[in-house]
């Protein structure tokens, strides 16, 4: 076996060796193995405890020996805070660690630290961590204490839950209560009476105790008491407190005791009283004068309790009463009207009685309705109340409310309007200056959108009376509800009574935005059972209001016009149904529909009403106009004549014309047409040469413009290739599917193969300088000449060199005719020379062509030795220019033939067999060039024999048999024209004259060695891939 696949292999087995040894360390590096027997607890399990030992205990469980230096024991949640070094110590296999303790870290619930020296640990030695000082936490956790070697790696983990005794060791009972009137629970106490809260305390634990014993009312600490108690002891704990108000109260004595509802009472009073209304005008009378008093610990024990409210004096003889009512109780006894409790001889309070027996007390709301007339003058009236309790307490206020007389503000001329656009302008008078003034603005669903105060107005005053002025925008249009709800004088007396006015807001006018009739054309005579018109709407109040509409028939449909039903878009509807009336020109002909809607959206909504009518149309052709009207809610109204109309009467086709097939860019096929109507259904078929359809357009392909009534379609599709094609319109409709298509049809000749010059030839292409040539011929071969019957101009540029010399015979073309005969002029260099010949062709045969123009002149060469190179150019009739130099290169040496045929042709396109071929006398080269001494033949070089073989041993381009002797381009007999392309060309190799190729710039002989090509290059490449192959399958055998 070879070193060097063994050394790989090798490697490679090595490399998977140490990969495989280094997972397996990382691996066990990195799992942590766990200890037996292990435990982690606390001294002291009570939650919260404090200065809690933990004592963590297990065997560690190793495959080999250990070294341990770091530890962590992870307590959290409980407190290790207060963990020093003092309190830690370490067993390693029963033997206390003695040394210092180092990087020591108590916080965050862990205990860290690292040993100041290691200690190797074996399997199965006990490990035991004991940490102080800890304070318990409120429930149980897991705990769990990880050990590490120098180098902090974790190799072992103990782990176990910390069960945390979370029952309470102080306890509370038997919360009482006593206020020192009666024995017992009495929960039952007066307003400022003191009342005993006791309750029993006691230690249950172990050990003594401290509690901390509350009083709790409502929820909150007032008071509270610590002590201290041995195990098993208890003791009373007892808080006096008492209560300034009456209501009810939840006690308890700490958290641990549930609360107990204490109801405080007090005695008897009335709170307060209230009057309705409270400030009248003086001689006014109020049938429903209402006096309210509040009465607080009332008795709640079945029997009845006495109530007055006493009016003054000044009030009795104008004074009846109408009803009295209590909210938490029954009346008892009726409202009279009696002498009142001053005992002043005057009937002038209303008395009833209550009995509430709901037990305790309770606070009353009582309410008495009189008749009231008040006396003329302004005045301050005090109303008293009394109250006798069924226990004895009596309780009475004076003046528990007051009524005032006096003059309020007169309120008058109160108007709102829209002065412009969505303003609203608000106004009154009043015969006092207001402080304080209020008005609510709300739209059509009673929402208040805006409310103006006094700020807002402006107040003048004229003599006596005030004149208060406000104008406010607002949002959107519609109808709006404007109150006066405050109108208040200096004195508090407010002189509004409510009093309002509706606006209505309108900025967008209602309009009619156009209309539309289906069907809108029928034949004469034809009754149309749902004729239907449909008006479009802008701007339609939606304030909730009916609002009228009109479609308005021509009087001469009125006798065949009936109506079906009428219809509306959104959220309007239908108010009143669709009927026959006479129209609003008031012609006395019911010949319109008309019909209500309504739409409560708020502000303006644009809507599309629509009218389902019968209508006999006469026999006659006629147009006829719609109408139509709307009168909104809010006032405006618009009307629009010949909103649609509908057309009786027999139909045209659409007439076509200027139909136009043309081909505007590379393989665009452009069809273009006009009609006298729209078209809604077109179709043309495009066929290719072969007949063939190979695309149909159809409307919805053409763009579509209106111009003065002239419809005018367009469209452009992009053909595959090249080739004829043929449009064809073959579908032209209407709207009434009447069809304008009259077979209308364009052809169109494709052509995007732009036209090239091939190669070119001279005959002679070699002469003797000084010569004078009579018919010296110069043939270019041409592709893809456009053949669309227009003009292509050809130019053939002889040398400047050669212009003195030179004239023209004639011009010709293999396949189209001379349109335009050969002139000699200046060339297309604009060099001021004439040494051109302009000729034109023009084939009309559609497409491309090839062809072969050949130009004949007579030239007299001049004596010194040269070669002179014609140039070519074509200008196409569709594409334009194309220039080819060098298209040939006569050759005027000494070496020359004297005027052999070259190429087997005469430059007319027919071969030439008298002058001599490519190996037969010599031409193109006096030394036996392409032919006689080997070149291009004899070294197997750029010819062959006839076959797919090289031939190596000899014949040039002619002798060897090719083409039958035929010579470079020349024919065999045949009459077709042939022409040579290019030669390829080989990198570092072109095809000399004179035999002999060239490298560098210098000749190379027969036996110089060879260039090489890049196909050379590529095989030997490969041939090397190969053989270095088989070599590595053999070594591999081999091995």
């Amino acid at each position: 076996m070879s070193s060097d696949p063994a050394k790989r292999r090798a490697l490679a087995l090595s490399a998977l060796v140490v990969a495989s040894v280094v997972a397996g360390s990382v691996a066990l590096a990195g799992t942590a193995a766990a200890a037996t027997n292990t435990s982690i607890a606390p001294d002291d399990d009570d939650a919260g405890a404090s200065n809690v030992t933990y004592t963590a205990d297990g065997n560690v469980e190793l495959d080999n020996q250990d070294t341990l230096q770091h530890i962590d024991v992870h307590l959290a949640p409980a407190d290790v805070s207060d963990v020093g070094e003092s309190d830690v110590q370490v067993y390693v296999d029963g033997d206390e660690f003695a040394g210092d303790l180092t990087q020591f870290d108590s916080s965050g619930g862990t205990v860290g630290f690292k040993l100041g020296d290691s200690r190797s640990v074996s399997d199965g030695d006990p490990v035991r961590v004991v940490v102080g000082n800890v304070t318990n936490p409120s429930d149980d956790f897991d705990a769990n204490l990880t050990l590490h070697d120098t180098s902090d790696n974790q190799w072992q983990e103990y782990h176990d839950t910390v069960d945390i005794d979370t029952s309470p060791n102080v306890t509370y009972s038997n919360l009482t209560f006593d206020d020192g009137v009666a024995d017992g629970n009495n929960t039952t106490v007066e307003v400022g009476e003191d009342l005993t809260v006791s309750a029993t305390v006691e230690n249950t634990a172990s050990g003594s105790e401290t509690y901390n014993a509350s009083l709790r009312i409502d929820g909150s600490v007032v008071r509270y008491r610590n002590g201290t108690l041995a195990s098993g002891e208890r003791t009373t704990v007892s808080f006096v407190t008492d209560f300034s108000a009456t209501g009810a109260r939840d006690i308890a004595i700490s958290d641990e005791l549930s609360a107990t509802e204490v109801t405080v009472t007090g005695p008897m009073s009335i709170a307060d009283g209230s009057a309705d209304p409270d400030l009248v005008t003086p001689g006014e009378t109020v049938n429903n004068q209402e006096v309210s008093v509040r009465v607080a610990n009332v008795s709640q024990d079945g029997d009845t309790d006495w109530h007055y409210v006493e009016f003054p004096n000044a009030l009795a003889g104008n004074l009846s009463v109408n009803s009295a009512n209590a909210n938490a109780t029954s009346i008892t006894s009726s409202a009279e009207l009696v002498e009142g409790y001053d005992d002043d001889g005057v009937t002038e309070t209303v008395k009833f009685a209550t009995s509430g027996d709901g037990g305790g007390d309770a606070d009353l709301d009582l309410t008495v309705d009189a008749s009231v007339t008040y006396p003329a003058g302004e005045s301050t009236y005090g109303i008293d109340a009394r109250v006798v309790d069924s226990g004895g307490d009596t309780a009475e206020v004076t003046n528990a409310t007051t009524v005032t007389t006096s003059e309020v503000p007169s309120i008058t001329d109160y108007a709102v309007s829209n002065p412009t656009d969505r303003e609203v302008n608000v106004s009154f008078n009043s015969s006092e200056h207001l402080a304080e003034i209020a008005v609510d603005v709300a739209d059509g669903s009673g929402e208040t959108v805006t409310t103006l105060t006094e700020g807002d107005f402006t107040e003048t005053r004229h003599n006596s009376t005030y004149t208060y002025d406000a104008t406010t925008a607002l949002s959107d249009d519609g109808s709006y509800d404007v109150t006066l709800r405050k109108a208040v004088d200096d004195e508090g007396h407010d002189g509004a009574s409510g009093e309002t006015e509706s606006v209505r807001v309108n900025v967008l006018t209602v309009g009619i935005d156009g209309g539309a009739a289906d069907p809108e054309r029928v034949s004469p005579g034809t009754t149309v059972n749902n004729q239907k018109v449909a008006v479009t709407l802008a701007n339609v109040s939606a304030d909730g209001d009916t609002d009228t509409h009109y479609v308005e028939f021509p009087n001469a449909l009125a006798d065949g016009l009936s109506v079906n039903y009428a219809t509306v878009n959104g959220s309007a509807s239908i108010a009143q149904s669709a009927q026959i009336v006479e129209g609003y020109d008031d012609d006395g002909t019911d010949e319109t529909v008309r019909f209500q809607t309504d739409t409560d959206a708020g502000g303006a909504v644009d809507l599309t009403v629509t009218v389902d009518t019968s209508v006999d149309y006469p026999d006659t052709n006629a147009t006829y106009d719609i109408d139509a009207r709307v009168e909104d809610s809010d006032g405006d109204s618009a009307e629009q004549d010949a909103v649609t109309s509908i057309t009786v009467g027999e139909t045209e086709a659409p007439i076509i014309t200027d139909y136009a097939v043309t081909n505007p860019a590379d393989r665009n096929v452009s069809v273009r047409f006009d009609s006298s109507q729209e078209i809604v259904n077109a179709t043309v078929d495009v066929t290719n040469g072969s007949d063939e359809t190979v695309a149909t357009l159809t409307e919805s392909d053409f763009s579509e413009t209106n111009a003065s009534g002239t419809w005018v379609y367009d469209t452009t599709y992009s053909a595959p290739s090249d080739g004829t094609y043929t449009a064809t319109l073959t579908e032209a409709d209407d709207a009434d599917n009447n069809d304008g298509a009259d077979g209308e049809s364009g052809t169109v000749t494709l052509d995007s193969t732009p036209a090239t010059i091939v190669d070119g030839s001279a005959t002679p292409n070699s002469v003797t300088p000084g010569e004078t040539v009579n018919n010296q011929k110069v043939c270019v071969q041409l592709s893809d000449v456009s053949a669309d019957g227009d003009t292509d101009w050809h130019y053939v540029e002889f040398p400047n060199a050669l212009a003195s010399g030179l004239s023209v015979n004639s011009a010709n073309a293999n396949a189209t005719s001379i349109t335009s005969s050969a002139e000699l002029v200046e060339g297309y260099d604009d060099d001021g020379t004439d040494e051109t010949v302009k000729f034109a062709t023009s084939a009309d045969g559609g497409g491309d062509i090839d062809l072969c123009v050949s130009v004949d002149v007579s030239v007299a060469y001049p004596n010194g030795e040269a070669t002179y190179d014609v140039d070519s150019q074509l200008v196409d009739s569709k594409i334009g220019s194309v220039t080819r130099s060098d298209v040939a290169t006569i050759d005027a040496t000494t070496g020359g033939d004297g005027g052999g045929g070259s190429d087997g042709t005469d430059g007319s396109g027919e071969t030439d067999s008298s002058d001599g071929t490519d190996g037969s006398d010599g031409s193109d080269g006096t030394d036996g060039s392409d032919g006689t001494d080997g070149s291009d033949g004899t070294d197997g070089s750029d010819e062959t024999d006839g076959s797919d073989e090289i031939d190596r041993t000899g014949g040039s381009d002619g002798t060897a048999g090719s083409d039958d002797g035929g010579s470079d381009g020349s024919t065999d007999g045949d009459d077709t024209p042939k022409y040579a392309l290019p030669a390829p060309t080989v990198p570092e190799f072109d095809p000399v004259a004179d035999g002999q190729d060239t490298r560098d710039g210098q000749p190379v002989t027969d036996d110089s060695p060879s260039p090489i090509g890049a196909s050379q290059i590529a095989l030997a490449v490969l041939a090397g891939i190969a053989l270095l192959g088989v070599a590595l399958l053999a070594r591999r055998r081999r091995d």
